[in-house]
C-alpha cells in the first residue's frame, strides 16, 4: 500500500512496422425513439434527487458523495446529449434514477457514522470519484470477491480492467453492472475504469486510469481496508480499445504493473490510423506520435510481463506482432497466446485459463513484483513518462520525441548508471530498503553526499551531484510533467479563462468564440465533464495555479495582457511575431502551450486552444487523437468557411525557447 502511496505522488524505434488491420468500430447509432411516459419518470426523479443531494451541506458531505452524486450525472449527460442509443435506455436511465434515490437514503443515514452503506463481497458496486482535471464527476465499477475482508489479514490481486471502444456507452450504460453478483469464482478485486468514455486512455482519459485507482484505495483505506491489497501484484488488462490503452499505459508505467495482459488493439499510428505504415506527418505532428505509440516503449517489457491475446484472423493482431518483433532482437520474452480462426473475440473458457495459468508464473503464492529491482532499463520519449523505477526517476532530457534510456544497477551499496539523451534524474531514497554510497553514471564515479534524494545533472559529458532539483529562473526547463504539448495541459487541473471585451478585430473575435464554442462541446459530449471556465476578474489564488486557457488577445483578456511580456511572442492590434515570422493581427491567432508565470507550482498557461483535435477524430478511430499543434502555432481564421487553418506549427526546445 506504501508503495501505491508513492506511485500516486510521482504520477502525477525507429523501424517499419507491418500494416494493421484497419480500426473496426461503428459510430454511435441514432438516439432511440423514447417513451415519453418513462421520460417524464426519469425527469422527475432526476429533479427529486438533485434536491436530495442539494440538502445536505457541502461539509457535511464526506465520504460517499461522489458515489452517490454519480447517478445524477449520468441523468444529466443521458438526458442533455440525448444518448438514447439502445434499447430500452430509457428504461436503463429510469433504474438508474431510482437506484440513486435508493442509494442517497442509504448514504444520508451513514452521514453522522462515517459507516459503510456500500456491499461489498460477492457484489459488483458502481462508484464515483470528483476529478481534480476539471471538478466533474466519472464513475467506475469494483468487482469484489465472495471472500472479501473476511480475513483482514489477506492481501488480494488487484485487476485495473480497460473496457473496449462502445459507440453506445454512457453512464447510464456503466452504472447497470452495480449490484450484480461477482463471479463465485473470482480470486481478486477488479476496478473497471470508465475512462471518460471512449479516447484508448489517453490525455483525461489516461488520467482517469489513476484517479480512479486512487479514489479506490483512499475509500478502502477510510473503511479500515489499506492492507487488503498486494502492491506486487497489480493486473492491468483490457481488449480491443482496452488493449490499446493497456499496451501504453503498461509499457509507459511498467513500474507499477506486476503483469500486463493486453487483447487486440493498436500500438503504432502508422498503418492504423492510416493505411501506409511509412507514412510521415509534418513536423511537429511525427515527433508527437511518440508519447502515445506504444511500439516506442516496446523495451520497458525488461520490466513487466506481457501476457497478450489475440484471434488468429483478427486485424488487431498486428498490434502484438508489432511488439514481439521487437522484442525478439532484444532476446526480451512476451508470451501471445492465439485464438486458432477466431477474429476479433475477447478471450473466453480456455484461452482465459491459459492467461490465468502465465499469471501464475509472475503472481502465483509466493510471487510478484519486485518493487524496488536491483536492474532498471527504462525508455522514454517525453518526460510525461519520468519515472523508470520507485527509485529512479527523470527530471531532464537533452531532447524531447528522442528515445531517451537509462540502465541502472544496484550491487551492494553500488549503483552503476547509464544514460542516453538524459540531463537530470534523481534517487529518491527516504523509501527504499537499500542504501548508496557510491555512484558511477556514463563510466565515471560522481562524488556523492548521501541524503533523502540524490539530484544528478549532466554538465557537458560530465555528470555532477546537486543539493536539490535545478532551479532555473523563468521559464526554467522542460521537466517532469511539465513539458508539453499543448494537449498535455487538459491531464491536470484547468481553467479557461473567457475574453471579457471585444478584441483587436471582429474576425478573430469570431475566431475565439468559435474555438472555445468547440472545445466546451467536445469536452462536454465526448470527455463527459462540463468545461470549467471563468472571467479573470473572477480568479481565486488557487485558480492561479491551475493550468490557465486563456482566450482572446491581449486587449479582450487582461491576463494575457498581463503576461505577455513573459512569453516568447509579440503581439499587438496590427501583428503578431514568433521568431523571424510575422502575421496579421486582424485574422490570425498564436496558439501556445508555456510555463504559467502566474503560479508558484508547474502549470500552464495555454492561450487560445483546446485540444488539437475535434469531434471528426473523437467520432474516429481513437488512433486519431494524437496532437495536431505541438507546442505553440498560429491560426489564420477563414470566414468564408468559418475554420482556422495552421499556417505555423512548432516545439519549444528544452528551455521553452524558440529551436535555432
Amino acid at each position: 500500500m506504501k508503495f501505491l502511496v508513492i506511485f500516486f505522488c510521482g504520477v502525477f524505434y525507429g523501424m517499419t512496422t507491418p500494416a494493421f488491420g484497419q480500426p473496426t468500430f461503428a459510430p454511435a447509432p441514432p438516439a432511440q425513439k423514447v417513451d415519453e411516459t418513462v421520460l417524464k419518470k426519469i425527469e422527475a426523479k432526476r429533479e427529486e434527487l438533485r434536491k436530495e443531494i442539494a440538502s445536505v451541506k457541502n461539509g457535511e458531505r464526506r465520504t460517499g458523495y461522489a458515489d452517490v452524486a454519480i447517478y445524477l450525472k449520468a441523468l444529466d449527460w443521458i438526458t442533455r446529449h440525448n444518448e438514447w442509443l439502445v434499447k430500452d435506455s430509457d428504461k436503463q436511465a429510469l433504474a438508474v434514477a431510482e437506484e440513486g434515490l435508493k442509494r442517497f437514503k442509504l448514504w444520508k443515514e451513514t452521514l453522522v457514522s462515517g459507516k459503510e452503506f456500500l456491499p461489498t463481497a460477492g457484489k459488483i458496486v458502481a462508484r464515483g470519484y470528483i476529478s481534480k482535471i476539471d471538478g466533474s464527476i466519472q464513475p467506475y465499477l469494483v468487482s469484489y470477491p465472495s471472500e472479501y475482508g473476511k480475513d483482514p489479514q489477506h492481501k488480494w490481486r488487484l485487476d485495473i480492467s480497460l473496457h473496449g471502444r462502445d459507440a453506445t456507452l454512457t453512464e447510464v450504460k456503466h452504472l447497470l453492472a452495480n449490484g450484480k453478483n461477482t463471479p463465485k469464482d473470482q480470486a481478486y478485486v477488479q476496478i473497471s475504469i470508465y475512462g471518460r468514455g471512449n479516447n484508448a486512455y489517453r490525455w483525461s482519459g489516461e488520467t482517469d486510469v489513476f484517479e480512479a485507482l486512487e479514489d479506490f484505495l483512499k475509500s478502502e483505506s477510510h473503511y479500515g481496508r489499506k492492507e487488503c491489497f498486494d502492491p506486487q501484484r497489480i493486473v492491468l488488462k483490457g481488449f480491443s480499445m482496452g488493449g490499446a490503452g493497456t499496451w501504453h499505459l503498461g509499457l509507459h508505467y511498467p513500474s507499477l504493473w506486476a503483469v500486463m495482459q493486453p487483447g487486440a488493439g493498436f500500438t503504432t499510428t502508422h498503418g492504423y490510423a492510416d493505411k501506409n505504415p511509412n507514412d510521415k506527418y509534418q513536423s511537429p505532428i511525427e515527433e508527437t506520435l511518440t508519447i502515445y505509440d506504444a511500439v516506442n516503449y516496446a523495451e520497458n517489457a525488461r520490466m513487466i510481463p506481457v501476457v497478450a491475446y489475440s484471434g488468429e484472423i483478427d486485424g488487431q493482431k498486428k498490434a502484438a506482432d508489432n511488439i514481439e518483433a521487437i522484442l525478439k532482437k532484444l532476446d526480451i520474452p512476451m508470451t501471445h497466446i492465439i485464438a486458432p480462426k477466431l477474429a476479433h473475440v475477447p478471450p473466453k473458457g480456455e484461452f482465459l485459463s491459459r492467461i490465468e495459468s502465465e499469471f501464475e508464473k509472475y503472481i502465483g503464492p509466493g510471487k510478484g513484483k519486485d518493487l524496488y529491482p536491483e536492474e532498471v532499463n527504462y525508455v522514454t520519449y517525453t518526460l510525461k513518462y519520468p519515472k523508470a523505477s520507485s527509485w529512479i526517476f527523470l527530471t531532464g532530457l537533452d531532447e524531447h520525441y528522442k528515445k531517451a534510456r537509462i540502465h541502472a544497477s544496484r550491487r551492494g551499496n553500488v549503483c552503476t548508471i547509464t544514460t542516453e539523451n538524459i540531463s537530470s534524474f534523481e534517487i529518491p531514497l527516504s523509501d527504499c530498503p537499500f542504501k548508496i554510497s557510491e555512484v558511477k553514471i556514463d563510466g565515471r564515479e560522481v562524488p556523492i553526499t548521501t541524503g533523502k534524494t540524490l539530484w544528478f545533472e549532466k554538465r557537458g559529458k560530465d555528470w555532477e551531484q546537486k543539493s536539490r532539483e535545478l532551479d532555473l529562473p523563468y521559464p526554467g526547463r522542460k521537466t517532469a510533467h511539465h513539458q508539453g504539448p499543448i494537449d498535455d495541459a487538459f491531464t491536470s487541473p484547468f481553467l479557461c479563462i473567457r475574453p471579457s471585451q471585444s478584441g483587436y478585430s471582429a474576425e478573430t473575435d469570431t475566431a475565439v468564440k468559435s474555438i472555445l464554442a468547440h472545445f466546451g462541446k467536445d469536452w462536454d459530449k465526448q470527455l463527459r465533464g462540463k468545461l470549467p471556465e471563468k472571467l479573470g476578474k473572477d480568479l481565486s489564488p488557487a485558480d492561479l495555479e491551475k493550468n490557465l486557457i486563456l482566450f482572446g488577445d491581449p486587449q479582450s483578456n487582461p491576463l494575457i495582457r498581463q503576461i505577455l511580456e513573459k512569453l516568447p511572442v509579440k503581439w499587438d492590434a496590427k501583428k503578431i511575431q514568433i521568431g523571424g515570422q510575422e502575421f496579421s493581427s486582424a485574422d490570425h491567432l498564436p496558439v501556445l502551450v508555456y510555463p504559467n508565470p502566474l503560479s508558484r507550482g508547474k502549470s500552464y498557461v495555454v492561450i487560445n486552444s483546446g485540444h488539437t483535435f475535434g469531434e471528426k477524430e473523437f467520432e474516429g478511430t481513437n488512433a486519431l487523437l494524437y496532437p495536431r499543434i505541438g507546442d505553440y502555432g498560429v491560426l489564420k481564421w477563414n470566414s468564408m468557411d468559418k475554420k482556422t487553418e495552421t499556417v505555423l506549427n512548432g516545439l519549444w526546445d528544452e528551455r521553452w525557447s524558440l529551436k535555432n
